[in-house]
């Protein structure tokens, strides 16, 4: 699940530039004084929520953040939450990898250590985008689920209100919210 509210994330990111490029683009075409174009891209901001990728990507990041606040996870599962057993076979995984990458890294450092003077292989490249979170595990990691969820769920309501899909994603978040003073 915690990778699935990454990918979900990023589509909404992705949506969020494309709103922010278009006041670019209203500057850029009254000057240039393309005005087909500029009324083109007006009324396709008008419909951009209404996409059909950023609403099934909403709607289920919606549904994880439900999920999510109906069972929260437990840390180290990389949201994946089956049994016990299941458990402990994640932590035997994980124990026998980090072994590994420790192995590897003492190799790494020893050979480091006999040829000081080898060109190394790591070069860095400067700008370069470095991703603190590339499972995810921190979206999936969160306190308040539904806020979360009302991310995505404020503008599918406001932009789709005729999508029956939206209105039940919308119930299910505000009956969990207790928005309405139901328990």
């Amino acid at each position: 699940m915690a990778l699935a509210l990454k990918r979900f994330t990023s589509v909404f990111n992705v949506f969020d530039v494309w709103q922010e490029d278009q006041f670019d683009f209203h500057s850029f075409s009254l000057r240039k004084g393309q005005i087909k174009a500029y009324v083109e891209m007006v009324r396709w901001e008008d419909h951009l929520r209404e996409h059909p990728f950023y609403t099934r990507a909403a709607l289920s990041a919606i549904q994880v953040y439900i999920k999510i606040h109906d069972k929260p996870l437990s840390n180290g599962t990389n949201g994946v939450s089956h049994g016990d057993e299941d458990d402990t076979a994640e932590r035997k995984k994980a124990a026998k990898k980090a072994r590994k990458e420790a192995q590897k890294a003492e190799r790494d450092a020893a050979a480091k250590k006999i040829e000081p003077n080898k060109p190394t292989k790591e070069v860095e490249v400067v700008g370069k985008k470095v991703d603190e979170d590339p499972e995810g595990t921190k979206l999936a990691a969160t306190t308040d689920p539904m806020q979360d969820a009302m991310k995505f769920l404020t503008p599918l309501l406001e932009f789709s209100p005729k999508n029956i899909d939206a209105q039940l994603a919308g119930f299910e978040v505000f009956m969990r919210k207790s928005t309405f003073g139901f328990q």
